[in-house]
């Protein structure tokens, strides 16, 4: 685990900046301006990422007398000093590397940092292929469990031992204090439940572990015992408290504690974007599945049911032993690779509200593009004033390229 192991020879006062940029347990941001070694606050970029991604952060260290040395991957936290409960933190992670080169006339030097954030521990930590649950049961509790089991640092899983994941205080989107949504929704079939009896670990990260398991679950009706094939879609993250978010991926929903971002480009707006950029990218639709079950039984073709002619993709999974079971993977595979919605836009030096973040939902209205759509906030990048304000960057709707995993699952994915 990381451990505190930097050193430096003098200290500047951190008494007034709006931020406090701890390496280790060291606050190392330095006033505008003010000579000594430590971090001006205008070389502070963070990129936080939704649901599927690792948040980012580099900084720079100014260190005029050669004083400081990083000698191991220390924890680094970068908050707000505004009083807030819960705190507002902007990023926490570990730092990945350090790089050094000359400065103030050769006399001293400047320390570049970049960091990567706490939702690598969804990849860091492995669900071993010999662990196994041998009962049916809620895909918030299956979560919750393999956390539990096999992830020490997520501190806030939301897990319980009865029944009460599916009541008040749960949500249906999870919240700061229950991160893990009870993934129930209004009206039936209600419950994300899984459609086997025993689910043994393939061996992988917690990650892909925890969306193997959602692969495998349906909506079910409490009231009539009927199934929903269309699959459970889930997003998944972890917040900068370690808390294991996870809730249903439906373009109307977030976190119950996350608010949704307006951006209104109109002559009088208050907020107006910059640079911006919207695009869809059909290229990555499948439109069917070939699914083979167990005992090689063959379900034959399953389509998107839109007609629409295009790639297939095969589905080879020994846990499918009914038509019904082949219809749910099939249509919850083939959802993956939906129509791809991307846009890009910049807000420049403004307050920002707090309970905005990657995995919010964003409203955006243009009168010049046509653009009147709400959609999922996949990334902000954020820079930093002394006076407290920022500048945002944000990607919505998908990244802002397609992402190595999509086209490999793309051109190569035989097993779903």
């Amino acid at each position: 685990m990381p451990v505190p192991a930097i050193v430096a020879t003098a200290l500047t006062d951190q008494s007034a900046h709006p931020y406090s940029l701890e390496v280790g347990s060291l606050d190392v941001l330095k006033e505008p301006n003010a000579p000594g070694w430590g971090v001006p606050v205008d070389t502070i970029d963070v990129m936080e990422a939704g649901p599927g991604s690792v948040s980012s952060m580099s900084f720079t260290i100014d260190d005029p007398e050669q004083s400081i040395v990083i000698s191991s991957p220390l924890g680094v936290t970068f908050r707000a000093n505004d009083g807030a409960n819960p705190e507002t933190i902007y990023f926490r992670g570990w730092i990945d590397q350090v790089e050094s080169h000359p400065a103030f006339g050769g006399q001293g030097r400047q320390i570049d940092v970049r960091c990567s954030g706490v939702e690598q521990l969804l990849d860091w930590y492995v669900v071993p292929s010999s662990f196994s649950m041998g009962f049916a049961t809620l895909l918030s509790k299956y979560a919750g469990i393999l956390a539990q089991n096999f992830a020490p640092l997520l501190q806030r899983t939301g897990t319980d031992a009865g029944t009460a994941m599916v009541l008040a205080p749960w949500t249906r989107a999870g919240s700061f204090n229950y991160p893990i949504g009870n993934l129930v929704r209004p009206t039936e079939p209600s419950r994300a439940l899984n459609r086997f009896s025993t689910w043994t670990g393939t061996g992988g990260t917690l990650r892909n572990s925890i969306l193997d398991v959602a692969a495998h679950c349906a909506w079910f009706d409490s009231v009539t015992s009927a199934t929903d094939n269309t699959g459970v879609g889930i997003l998944l993250t972890v917040d900068w408290f370690y808390g294991l978010r996870l809730w249903e991926d439906d373009p109307t929903l977030q976190p119950d504690d996350y608010t949704t971002l307006t951006v209104t480009d109109t002559y009088a707006s208050t907020r107006n974007a910059a640079n911006l950029n919207y695009a869809v990218d059909f290229s990555g639709i499948n439109r069917a599945a070939s699914v083979i079950g167990t005992a090689g039984v063959d379900y034959g073709v399953i389509g998107d049911g839109t007609g629409i002619p295009g790639r297939m993709i095969s589905i080879n999974d020994t846990t499918i032993g009914s038509d019904s079971f082949a219809r749910s993977r099939a249509l919850s595979a083939l959802s993956e690779d939906a129509a791809f919605y991307r846009g890009t836009l910049v807000i420049e030096q403004f307050n920002p509200v707090t309970t905005v973040h990657a995995g919010s939902l964003i409203t955006v209205t243009d009168a010049a593009t046509g653009l009147a759509a709400t959609h999922r906030i996949m990334q902000i990048g954020k820079t930093f004033l002394a006076n407290g304000q920022q500048t945002w960057t944000v990607t919505f709707g998908g990244l802002p390229q397609p992402r190595l995993s999509r086209l490999m699952r793309r051109y190569t994915r035989a097993v779903c």
